[in-house]
C-alpha cells in the first residue's frame, strides 16, 4: 500500500512533467507564429493604406490562410522589430514593446526603418526594466487621452460618461499624488 507522501510525490512528478510539456507546446506556437509572419513577409506586398491591384497583400494572405489580418500584422511587426534590433522579444513583452514604441509618437515602421537604435533602446528597456516599462505605459495612456480630447467634440459625449471619465481621472490623480508623496519625501 502506497503512503500519502508517495502518492503526493508521484502526482507532483506527473504535474511538473505536464507543465514542461505545455511549455514546449507554447514555445512551438511562438515559433510557428514567427514562421507564418516570415512567410507573409516573403509573399506579400506590405503597404500602409491605399489599394494594391494584382498584388497579394497581408489582408489577402490572412484571408487565404484563415486568420485575422490584425493578428497577422502584429506578428509581422514583431518579426520586423526583432530583425531591426537583433533582439528576440519574449512572448509576454511583445504587446508592451509595441505600445512603448507607439508612445514615442513616431510610427513603429518609421522607427524600424530610420531609427533602429532608438527602437533597440525601447525594446531593451521594456525587457530589462519594469520601471521604464511602467513609465512608457503611463505616457502612452496620457498620449491617448490627449488625442481623444483633441480629436472629439466632448460636447457630443453623454454627460454621465464624461462624469465617469472625470471621476476616474480625479481618483487616479489623487492616488498617484498620495503614492508619490510617500516616495518623494
Amino acid at each position: 500500500m502506497e503512503t500519502v507522501e508517495n502518492l503526493k510525490s508521484k502526482y507532483e512528478e506527473f504535474y511538473f512533467s505536464k507543465v514542461s510539456e505545455a511549455k514546449g507546446i507554447l514555445k512551438k506556437i511562438k515559433d510557428y507564429k514567427r514562421k507564418v509572419a516570415i512567410i507573409a513577409l516573403e509573399v506579400c506586398d506590405i503597404r500602409h493604406g491605399g489599394i494594391s491591384h494584382n498584388i497579394y497583400t497581408i489582408t489577402d494572405f490572412a484571408s487565404d490562410i484563415g486568420m485575422n489580418r490584425k493578428t497577422l500584422s502584429e506578428w509581422i511587426q514583431t518579426v520586423k522589430i526583432e530583425r531591426s534590433t537583433g533582439i528576440k522579444i519574449p512572448e509576454g513583452k511583445i504587446k508592451e514593446t509595441r505600445d512603448s514604441a507607439r508612445a514615442t509618437g513616431i510610427p513603429i515602421n518609421d522607427l524600424i526603418q530610420s531609427d533602429p537604435d532608438r527602437l533597440k533602446d525601447i525594446v531593451t528597456r521594456v525587457i530589462d526594466n519594469e520601471e521604464e516599462s511602467a513609465v512608457f505605459k503611463t505616457l502612452n495612456i496620457l498620449s491617448n487621452l490627449r488625442f481623444i480630447i483633441k480629436q472629439y467634440d466632448l460636447k457630443s459625449f453623454n454627460p454621465d460618461n464624461l462624469n465617469k471619465i472625470k471621476k476616474s481621472l480625479n481618483e487616479a490623480i489623487i492616488e498617484f499624488n498620495e503614492k508619490t508623496k510617500q516616495v518623494l519625501q
